[in-house]
């Protein structure tokens, strides 16, 4: 595979954010002055690219970074342009930093602390790493476990999951004697080395292809990239920077994720098999899928966006979360609508759930869309709740209450109620709980975690249970399998009964939605929440033509 070049963001070294003194790219310098370091080659090989730029005073590698300029390096990475009006009250606006900030934020990857962003403060490396993995699509952890580290039991709820990916991954590895340093300034270096310790290729150059295997993630920033025979260990992921990509798949196997944010993406896959999720979060995206793709699972957040399932190709779950209209002469097992205006011409997928208060799909002639087995090709998906119409029943679930959310640092804000609709539906194994408030949830501090629109749920124990602690899984990932254990809790601002517990926060980009619950001689159940309900401050794009 030739390799390629990759001229795809700058490291800001000073905050003006100046021209350097020289261009690196095409160099081949050896920037002696990192002779010996242990962050050298990750350096030259930046530095070659065009990438890390220093200025009168060097590299720096053991100068500490701030906030702002690990935020240039990640929206100049992706390429992100969108941005949002300024929250942040330490923000003015006229920073050099500040377009970085506000697109990071609209992003979802950087939050700040509820009030400031802190964009001249040093960056710590616990941060950095939640930062790096946001941006990249890794997914934490549902049980993290950190013990393996002397310090790991210091890391943070909401970074738990993110650090423990980024160790298994060997994108991380500490500072040595198995020790994070999580509450330390990271450090120029540092950041270059998990720069190029997490991203294994770079398609910057239009009309690449890779067509050697791929250890790693492999970013697409350029239009017109084939990925051909080759297995990605990592994310593939199409970048804003890449514009209206076309992208190409063929006799590949994806270990990972695909995700595609850019707007206006074209994408064909054929003969290849995606392991991971297929996510398309940008507008007007369109997705082609011939004979022998297999995909597991597509989700569809971008509106205006399009997808042709051709024969030979299959999806085994297709999740519309935005108006999409689809093409199906191929195998869908089941479709998930939880958006209106969703057309599914073609086959009927085998199994069609249609979320509360959306309007069921139709095909192109204005005809319902539900569920058919007759639609499946021959040993395709499982069974499910039979034919006529392939019609869903749902019950509702007692004994789920919302938890008002309290504030430990006393602030005087007050916090709206919070109600729990809880039901469950035929042919499925877990309860479905939609959490919703009668106001904005405001940012506050949570006992024993960090600052978010923090919202409770309980879960009431069976009548009589005499134990005083109950089994439970909690994560973002779901599992069958309850192996933590915790204490019963008895409030009466709840209700009267026993009480699983459990807090989650609907401002994270990632928040624990996932629940398994075992009491004391019964089966585990498993739920999951929805926290579209919650009302939480509202960020809102613009143009940031005005910074």
């Amino acid at each position: 595979m030739r390799k390629i070049p990759a001229a795809l963001l700058s490291l800001a070294l000073t905050a003006s954010l100046t021209a350097p003194l020289a261009s690196a790219a095409g160099t081949g310098s050896t920037l002696p002055e990192l002779d010996g370091h242990w962050s050298q080659s990750a350096f030259e090989r930046w530095h070659a690219y065009g990438i890390v730029e220093g200025d009168s005073r060097g590299m720096r590698p053991d100068a500490n970074m701030t906030v702002g300029e690990f935020a240039a390096i990640l929206s100049r990475a992706m390429g992100y342009t969108e941005t949002v009006e300024n929250p942040y009250a330490d923000l003015k606006g006229t920073e050099w930093y500040a377009p970085y900030i506000l697109q990071l934020t609209v992003a979802g990857i950087l939050q700040g602390d509820g009030t400031n962003c802190n964009a001249e403060e040093p960056m710590n490396r616990e941060r950095a790493t939640v930062l790096f993995a946001r941006a990249l699509g890794i997914r934490p952890t549902a049980q993290p476990d950190l013990s393996g580290f002397v310090d790991g039991k210091d890391a943070a709820d909401w970074s738990a999951g993110y650090i423990d990916a980024m160790a298994k991954d060997g994108i991380i590895q500490g500072v040595g004697n198995q020790t994070l340093a999580l509450g330390s300034s990271i450090t120029r270096g540092s950041v270059v080395k998990i720069l190029d310790s997490s991203v294994a290729e770079y398609a910057v150059e239009e009309g690449a292809t890779i067509d050697q295997d791929v250890d790693g993630i492999l970013l697409v920033a350029a239009d017109d990239i084939t990925v051909d025979g080759a297995a990605v260990s990592g994310n593939l992921l199409v970048a804003p920077k890449a514009g209206e990509a076309n992208l190409t798949v063929k006799n590949a196997r994806l270990e990972r994720d695909l995700r595609v944010s850019t707007h206006g993406a074209t994408l064909t896959m054929a003969d290849s098999q995606v392991e991971g999720d297929v996510a398309l979060s940008g507008d007007r995206a369109s997705l082609t899928l011939g004979s022998g793709a297999q995909l597991a699972r597509l989700a569809v957040d971008g509106a205006g966006s399009s997808v042709s399932v051709e024969s030979g190709a299959s999806v085994e779950t297709l999740t519309a979360r935005a108006a999409v209209k689809v093409d199906n002469q191929g195998a869908i097992n089941k479709a998930e609508v939880q958006a209106d205006n969703v057309v599914l011409d073609g086959k009927r997928p085998a199994h069609v759930e249609v979320a509360d208060d959306v309007a069921p799909p139709q095909n192109s002639e204005g005809e319902e869309v539900t569920g058919s087995e007759d639609s499946q090709e021959p040993g395709q998906g499982g069974g499910g709740s039979g034919g006529g119409g392939g019609s869903v029943s749902e019950e509702a679930v007692a004994g789920i209450v919302g938890v008002h959310p309290v504030d430990q640092d006393g602030g005087e804000e007050d916090m709206p109620s919070v109600t729990a609709k809880a039901t469950k539906k035929t042919g499925e194994n877990f309860v479905r709980i939609a959490l919703s408030t009668d106001g904005v949830v405001p940012i506050h501090q949570s006992e024993g975690a960090g600052k978010g629109a923090w919202v409770g749920v309980a879960i009431e124990a069976p009548e009589g249970y005499e134990q005083g602690t109950f089994q439970y899984h909690f994560g973002t990932e779901a599992s069958a399998e309850a192996t933590q254990s915790a204490a019963i809790t008895e409030d009466s601002s709840i209700g009267q009964g026993k009480y699983a517990v459990f807090f989650l926060n609907a401002s994270s980009t990632a928040p624990k939605t996932h629940i398994t619950v075992k009491w004391e001689g019964q089966e585990a159940v498993q739920y999951v929440v929805d926290l579209s309900g919650v009302q939480t401050p509202a960020v809102k794009p613009v143009s940031y033509t005005h910074l």
